[in-house]
């Protein structure tokens, strides 16, 4: 029985060692969650900007239009 399980064993470690190998690889190329949050604010940050730049040039626009129209 014992010789038949530490073959078994010798063969398995250099797979064992490249899976865990490969695992903290992964997990060293993962984002921690201070950067994940810090990315999501520098993302929603530039999101919301953009919008309310647009929103107040629509505004602007609109506020125009009205100012031509009142013109005539």
């Amino acid at each position: 029985m014992m010789n038949e399980v530490i073959p078994k064993v010798g063969q398995m470690i250099p797979k064992v060692n490249t899976f865990l190998d490969n695992v903290n690889g992964i997990i060293d190329a993962l984002l921690t969650n201070m950067q994940v949050y810090v990315e999501l604010g520098l993302v929603g940050t530039d999101g919301l900007l953009i919008f309310l730049y647009n929103f107040n040039s629509i505004k602007d626009d609109k506020a125009d239009k009205k100012e031509k129209a009142s013109k005539d």
